[in-house]
Formats: C-alpha cells, sequence, structure tokens
C-alpha cells in the first residue's frame, strides 16, 4: 500500500442519508487499497452524523466534518482542502463507484504523466439502483479504451452541448494539474457547470476513456439538475463557457465550434419556453435571457469580408464540384460563396490578407503592378478601386477583360511587378514548374504574392499523368475536366524550386476560431504566400 500514491475520494454531502451510506460502502469497498476518504457534511440535520459515527471507528481512512454553517458550493472546495491526495476523485452522494472503478483508472495516471484525468461510461440508475437505458450524454464514446488529446474530449462535450465527459463522480484527476478552485475555467467560477468546467480546464493534457461502468449516476426527483431554476441558470453558464472555450483555444475545429453554439441555440430556445408556459419570466430576466439570444445571433451570422453584408448562410459549392476520393486543404462546400457578391472563399480570405498583413492599402505614391491571374470577379473589382494600383488581369484561356498568357514565356520584363496573385490556374499548366519560374522572373525583388492550388491532404506527392487528354478523363482523374493533376503538400517544394520563399499563411492560427468561423473559413485553410526574399514582408 506504501507504494501506491494516495487517492482522495471527496463526498459533499446534504441532507441524504440513504444515498450517502450507499456512496460510502461503494467507497470503502474499493480494491485500490492507498486511499482516504473525505466527508463534508453539509446537512441541515445529524442523520449523517449520526449513520457514519460507527465507521468512523472501524475505518482510520475517514475524514468526516460536520460544516458549522452551511457551506453550499463552497462544501466541494473545503472537500479540496481538507484532503491530501495526488490523485482526486469526487463521490456525489447519491451515486455509487464500481469496486474497481479507482484501481482500474490509476494505472494509466501512474504510466504516463502528461495524463490529466481518466474517465469512464456510467450507468444511469433510478433512485433505487435499478439501471436505466442510456441517454445521449451517457452513452458510450467509444467501444473500446482510448487514450485521447484532452481538448478532443472537450470538444466533444461542448459541440455537442452535453457533457459527455461525466459527472463529478465519473472523472478521476491529477490535483496539480488543476489551476484553480474546482469549476473554475479561464477565471469564470460555474455552478451548475462547475465539473464540466473543471474537465475543460484540465485539457490542457491527455485524458483516458474507458468504456466500462466504472460509476453510477443516479437519476431521482430531488436532483438539482432537474428543476427548472438549474436549467434555465444554464443557459447562461453553457454561453460563457463556449465562449471562452472558443477564446483560449480549446476548439481545434470551426465546426466543433459552430455546432456547440448552434446545440446551444436549440438548447435555449426549448429552455426559455417551457419558462415562459410556466409564467416563470423571473428566470428569464434573472439569466439574462435577452442577451444570450443576442449574442447567439451574432456569433452564429456570417460576414462577408469583401461587400461587407451580414447572414446567416453561404451559398453552397454545386455537388457537381465533389471529389470523394480527394480530401482537400481548403475546401469550404457549406461556406462556399457569398450570397449578396458572389465572392468566393478564396478570394475573401485574399482579401483580409492583404488589408490585415501587407501595406497593399497604404497610399504610398508610388505606383504598384499587381499581375492578377486568373482573377475573381469580386476580388478583381475591388483591386480596381484601389488608388495606385495598376492590376493587370490575366489567364491561360481566353475571357473578357483578361490578357491571355502563355505560361511558358509571360509577356512581361524581369523584375516587373510588384505583387502576383495566381488563383487555381497552376493546376491547369502544361509545365506548371516552368510556370513558377515565370512568375518568380516577372515579380520584382522585393515583392511578394499568393499562389493558391487545391492541394489534397490525402495524398503523399502531387498526382500528374500527362497521357490523360480528353476532358471527360481529365474531370475522373482529377476532378475538373480542365485539370492537369493534384497537388499534395509537396507543392510547397515546387515553389521553393523555382526559386521562391514560401509563407503557409493560416488564418485560424493567426486570427482564432471566433473570426475564421465568422467568415466563413476552417481551420485546414491555407494561403501560400511568395517572396523572392526570405521574409515576404
Amino acid at each position: 500500500m506504501s507504494r501506491q500514491p494516495l487517492v482522495s475520494i471527496l463526498i459533499p454531502t446534504y441532507n441524504r442519508p440513504h444515498y450517502f451510506h450507499q456512496a460510502l460502502q461503494s467507497a470503502l469497498h474499493q480494491t485500490y487499497c492507498n486511499i482516504e476518504i473525505i466527508v463534508c457534511d453539509d446537512s441541515s440535520d445529524h442523520r449523517t452524523a449520526d449513520l457514519i459515527a460507527p465507521y468512523l471507528a472501524q475505518h482510520p481512512q475517514i475524514k468526516y466534518v460536520k460544516n458549522e454553517r452551511q457551506l453550499g458550493e463552497q462544501n466541494w472546495n473545503r472537500c479540496m482542502q481538507l484532503s491530501q491526495g495526488e490523485f482526486i476523485n469526487f463521490l456525489m452522494d447519491d451515486d455509487l463507484f464500481h469496486l474497481r472503478k479507482i484501481e482500474s483508472m490509476m494505472p494509466f495516471m501512474l504510466n504516463d504523466p502528461k495524463i490529466y484525468w481518466v474517465t469512464s461510461y456510467r450507468q444511469m440508475i433510478d433512485g433505487n439502483g435499478v439501471p436505466l437505458p442510456d441517454n445521449p450524454a451517457n452513452a458510450r464514446l467509444y467501444p473500446e479504451t482510448r487514450v485521447l488529446d484532452g481538448q478532443e474530449l472537450a470538444s466533444t462535450a461542448l459541440s455537442r452541448c452535453q457533457n459527455v465527459i461525466g459527472e463529478p463522480s465519473t472523472v478521476l484527476f491529477r490535483r496539480k494539474s488543476l489551476t484553480g478552485p474546482f469549476g473554475n475555467f479561464n477565471g469564470n467560477q460555474y455552478h451548475g457547470l462547475n465539473d464540466l468546467a473543471t474537465w475543460v480546464s484540465l485539457s490542457r493534457g491527455k485524458a483516458v476513456y474507458i468504456p466500462e461502468a466504472l460509476s453510477f449516476f443516479r437519476v431521482h426527483p430531488e436532483q438539482n439538475q432537474t428543476k427548472i431554476e438549474y436549467l434555465t441558470s444554464a443557459i447562461y453558464e453553457w454561453l460563457i463557457l463556449l465562449r471562452d472555450a472558443m477564446h483560449t483555444g480549446v476548439f481545434k475545429r470551426v465546426n466543433d465550434v459552430r455546432n456547440g453554439f448552434l446545440n446551444h441555440q436549440s438548447m435555449s430556445a426549448g429552455l426559455i419556453e417551457i419558462a415562459a408556459s410556466r409564467n416563470r419570466h423571473d428566470l428569464l430576466e434573472k439569466n439574462k435571457a435577452r442577451d444570450v439570444v443576442a449574442y447567439l445571433d451574432e456569433v452564429l451570422s456570417y460576414s462577408c469580408s469583401l461587400c461587407g453584408s451580414k447572414f446567416k448562410q453561404f451559398v453552397p459549392w454545386p455537388d457537381l464540384y465533389d471529389f470523394p476520393k480527394v480530401i482537400w486543404e481548403m475546401w469550404n462546400k457549406q461556406t462556399a460563396v457569398c450570397p449578396a457578391c458572389g465572392a468566393m472563399d478564396r478570394e475573401r480570405m485574399y482579401k483580409l490578407f492583404i488589408e490585415r498583413e501587407t501595406d497593399l492599402l497604404k497610399n504610398s505614391g508610388e505606383p504598384r503592378k499587381l499581375l492578377n491571374v486568373s482573377p475573381e470577379r469580386a476580388l478583381r473589382n475591388w483591386l480596381a478601386s484601389v488608388p495606385n494600383l495598376q492590376q493587370v488581369p490575366a489567364d491561360i484561356a481566353p475571357g473578357p477583360g483578361l490578357r491571355r498568357i502563355d505560361f511558358r514565356r509571360l509577356p512581361f520584363p524581369d523584375n516587373y511587378f510588384d505583387i502576383l496573385l495566381a488563383s487555381h490556374v497552376l493546376q491547369r499548366a502544361a509545365d506548371d514548374c516552368q510556370a513558377m519560374r515565370e512568375l518568380h522572373r516577372v515579380l520584382k525583388p522585393e515583392g511578394w504574392g499568393i499562389v493558391q492550388v487545391p492541394v489534397a491532404l490525402n495524398l503523399h506527392e502531387t498526382y500528374e499523368d500527362p497521357s490523360v487528354k480528353s476532358p471527360a478523363a481529365r474531370k475522373k482523374m482529377f476532378g475538373q475536366s480542365d485539370h492537369r493533376r493534384i497537388y499534395a503538400k509537396d507543392y510547397v517544394d515546387r515553389l521553393k524550386n523555382s526559386g521562391f520563399f514560401v509563407h503557409e499563411f493560416r488564418f485560424a492560427q493567426r486570427y482564432g476560431l471566433a473570426e475564421t468561423m465568422k467568415f466563413g473559413f476552417s481551420e485546414k485553410d491555407v494561403l501560400y504566400v511568395v517572396s523572392r526574399k526570405r521574409k515576404w514582408r
């Protein structure tokens, strides 16, 4: 036993001696030997004190405190303060532990110090201990034991607006991994969501999910979770938790963020309707229901960086552009086209990059030349309005207002352009490497550009086959009838071999997921910024 780290089982209890007795028994019967049991009694009577008295004489590992005054939520932290274990597991006074719970979880903690918390499937039971059917919150997440990135598990819970990780009785965690009191995340103390807020704060480390039922969550009428006061107060806490998780980097995917707010919107609407039907308008006012609705409306609205319009939905790409065999790097099908001005996702990002990362819009007095190959209409029109910018729209195919060019030899002198944009054109060039060398040749030594192509993330190297010539065969092989290749991430090497320095600009890393979601981008989006110097700006 002395070689096993101490685990503290913390039981904050209040006026439920019958359930508490069962919870205490499940803690005492743990097969893991080195435990202490901290019981902080917030009850308004002495029934629990009378019940536990015989156990205190027989079990020195139990520490019992009857609070002189009721502490309410502070009783949780009182348990923490009185405990000495390196590892902590709360046990709610109406829940139960499987007898092998701690023994099953501790090996993961001992084998890897980067694991901050271990959770499991938990079986729901009724007041009599009879198993209940699973619901979406407690259903098994995985069929096998998994070691997970903590943020991945936290994102799953937040995106669903459900505590799929588990109630306080479910999770064993490493004490030193907590950065504040139990229930605190990003400086905010949570009440109804104190367990989930803690798990999110622990998501900096790795987590383990075990599919066995190692705890039993009791559902009965006395629980706060069933009361309308608790449910409506949770509306605001969920909103703050989602917001803070978004801004602190817990979320890694834009879709998880958006799904979280959409699910919160649906949950809030239902609870607000229930409260209103019960004439509990005091709860709606108290919990800032109007502010919640306004915030959700704002965070779930999209903006177009080119025309400034705000709306609820973009126009998606037509299905004819789908190419299921490829996972594209920048493929925002559902947020593809602005419904107001028709701007595509990539040109909306080009504009933001130009505005925020370059000095192109500063009127230096000196005219600058820009080569815009295969220009998108909305961006081209916007660039035409920039003072002292001489834009040359061009393409390898004929088009209205476009100068037709041959990538074998561009019709411009060396070092001619200050900026170049080549948007989804190189995959159509017969010799793309020669085209890159020509773009390098006509760019000034101090110049920069964006040379964008569709990149497949599930290919190890660029795929091309010069023998494929007919439009039908090219569509089948490369996804579109005028394409000659599918680029992989070795596209960067091709640019470098042509003489460019390459900077992979990732909007989500630079500006966060909130801004990324607002403009209809994803965390996978990359702009390939080129220059003839090591630093592009």
